[in-house]
C-alpha cells in the first residue's frame, strides 16, 4: 500500500516530462534561451514552495557547496543540449539519444570507484551506439540527424553524471532544496546567453507554453518525482520512467507530426530496451 500511493504522482510526473519536447519545439526561441527562461520560473515556484514548507538552507561542508553547484552547471548543460538536440533534429531522435543515460549511468558509478564496468553494462553501452547509428538515415556530418544524436549524447552524459555525484555524495540531503538551488545555478548559467530581446516578441500563446514549461513541466514534475520517492525506491522509480520517451514520441506524432522512421523505431527500440534491461537489473 506505501509503494501503490507513491505511483499515481511518478505516473503524472512522467507524463508531465514527456510534454516537455512538444512545448520546446512550439517555442520560437534558441535553445539556451529558453533554459534561462524555464529556470527563472521554476525557481521562483520552487523558492515559494520551500518557504512554505520552512525549509533549512545551506550544507554542512564546503565540499557539498561546491558540489551543488557543479550539479547546477550539468542540469543547464542538460536542458539546453535536450531541447537543442530536438530543435535541430527530430522530437524522437533527441530523446531516444539523450535515453542512453541509464547505460552511461551503469559505465560511469564504477569508474568512480576506480573499477572496471561490468562487460555486460560495456556490451549494453555497444548496443546503444549501434541504435543510435541506426537512426541515421544518411551519414553527413552536416545531417540534422546527427547534429541532434551529438547533442543528445551531451544531454544524457551531463543528466548521468549529475545524478551519479548526487545520488552519491548528496544522498541524505534534503531533494527539494538541492533542486531548487541547481535550477537556480542553472539560470545564473545560461542567462549571459539568453535573448530576451526575441523572447519580448513572442506571441502570448508561446508565453504560455514557457509558463507551463516552468511551472509544470519543471517544479510539478520535480516535486512529484521528490514525492514518490518518499513511497518507493530510486531503482524503481528510474524502472518506471522507462515509458517517458515512448510517450514523448507519441505526444510528439499527434500534436507536431512528426511521424519516426523505419530507422528511428528501429534504433529507438535498441536504445530503450538497453535502458529497461539495466533498470531492471538495478531494480533486481
Amino acid at each position: 500500500m506505501k509503494s501503490l500511493s507513491g505511483l499515481p504522482a511518478l505516473y503524472l510526473a512522467n507524463v508531465l516530462l514527456a510534454i516537455n519536447g512538444v512545448w520546446c519545439k512550439s517555442i520560437h526561441l534558441d535553445a539556451l534561451t529558453i533554459t534561462a527562461l524555464r529556470c527563472a520560473i521554476a525557481a521562483l515556484a520552487l523558492i515559494i514552495l520551500a518557504s512554505a514548507q520552512h525549509t533549512v538552507w545551506g550544507f554542512e561542508t564546503r565540499n557539498k557547496k561546491i558540489l551543488i553547484v557543479v550539479l547546477g552547471v550539468l542540469m543547464g548543460a542538460h536542458w539546453s543540449t535536450f531541447f537543442h538536440s530536438m530543435q535541430v533534429s527530430t522530437l524522437a531522435i533527441g530523446i531516444l539519444a539523450h535515453y542512453s543515460a541509464p547505460v552511461v549511468t551503469v559505465i560511469l558509478e564504477p569508474l568512480l570507484d576506480r573499477k572496471w564496468p561490468k562487460i555486460k553494462d560495456l556490451l549494453a553501452g555497444l548496443l546503444v551506439l549501434a541504435g543510435l547509428a541506426m537512426m541515421v538515415p544518411h551519414w553527413d556530418i552536416n545531417s540534422q540527424a546527427i547534429a541532434g544524436i551529438g547533442f543528445g549524447l551531451i544531454s544524457a552524459f551531463t543528466f548521468a553524471t549529475r545524478n551519479v555525484l548526487q545520488r552519491r555524495w548528496l544522498q541524505g540531503e534534503s531533494g527539494s532544496q538541492a533542486m531548487t538551488i541547481q535550477v537556480c545555478v542553472a539560470l545564473v548559467v545560461t542567462l549571459p546567453f539568453a535573448q530576451f530581446g526575441q523572447a519580448m516578441l513572442l506571441p502570448a500563446r508561446e508565453w504560455g507554453y514557457i509558463i507551463a514549461l516552468g511551472l509544470i513541466s519543471t517544479a510539478l514534475a520535480h516535486t512529484l518525482i521528490v514525492v514518490s520517492l518518499r513511497a518507493l525506491s530510486a531503482k524503481s522509480v528510474t524502472l518506471i520512467g522507462c515509458f517517458q520517451p515512448a510517450l514523448a514520441i507519441f505526444l510528439g506524432w499527434l500534436l507536431l507530426g512528426e511521424v519516426p522512421t523505419l530507422t528511428t523505431w528501429l534504433g529507438g527500440s535498441v536504445i530503450l530496451s538497453c535502458a529497461f534491461y539495466e533498470a531492471w537489473q538495478t531494480r533486481r
